[in-house]
């Protein structure tokens, strides 16, 4: 993440209000940890103003939350936070842990650029073990053209058959959900055209 892009964030979450609801993804994705995948361990990519890592929180998951703004840290005797970025994450914190992990990330992904897309995806494909699980919700092309709440942000939109194809069959991992439209992550006057999926290695 360039220092623009980092000062862009810093001064929105710093203005911006705190959402005591969770998005809808981490409500969905919290229902199949309980429930199906029986994972109790999130590592949280682009936690932001840490509206989805209190909720998960309050679900006694354990959460580690990671984000390079320098504006976001805030206490909490149950959640780690780490100011960095994926890479720097990965290379001097990550440590793997025992029980199954969720890698997680609510529109982190579009939020990076190409290259950093597809380096997140090969650490991933090193890193994750078979019990784990990548969930990611992501703006798609298709969305590029319509209304936006906050028009200003960075969005790298992505073609989901790019992302199937080049990104995750190509790193030997599978698909094990997925939906793409719109009415998943509304926000005021904009209805995100999105995808969202659940991601294994093979």
């Amino acid at each position: 993440m360039n220092s623009s892009i980092k000062s862009y964030w810093d001064k929105y979450y710093l203005r911006k209000n705190k959402i005591n609801l969770p998005t809808q993804f981490a409500s969905f994705v919290a229902l199949e940890l309980k429930i199906i995948y029986k994972i109790n361990n999130i590592v949280e990519f682009g936690s932001g103003n840490f509206r989805d890592t209190f909720f998960f929180i309050d679900y006694n998951f354990n959460v580690t939350a990671v984000d390079p703004s320098s504006k976001l840290y805030k206490k909490h005797k149950k959640i780690k936070f780490f100011k960095l970025n994926f890479q720097e994450y990965f290379n001097k914190k990550h440590n793997k842990i025992n029980q199954p992990t969720c890698f997680y990330g609510r529109f982190f992904f579009h939020a990076i650029n190409l290259n950093e897309q597809i380096y997140f995806i090969e650490l991933l494909k090193r890193k994750l073990k078979k019990t784990d699980l990548l969930a990611l919700e992501f703006r798609i092309d298709k969305d590029k053209r319509l209304k936006k709440e906050t028009e200003n942000h960075y969005r790298n939109f992505i073609s989901p058959s790019y992302f199937e194809n080049k990104l995750i069959k190509k790193n030997n991992l599978k698909i094990i959900y997925k939906k793409i439209g719109q009415g998943y992550a509304k926000y005021k006057k904009d209805d995100a055209y999105v995808a969202r999926y659940l991601i294994k290695k093979k």
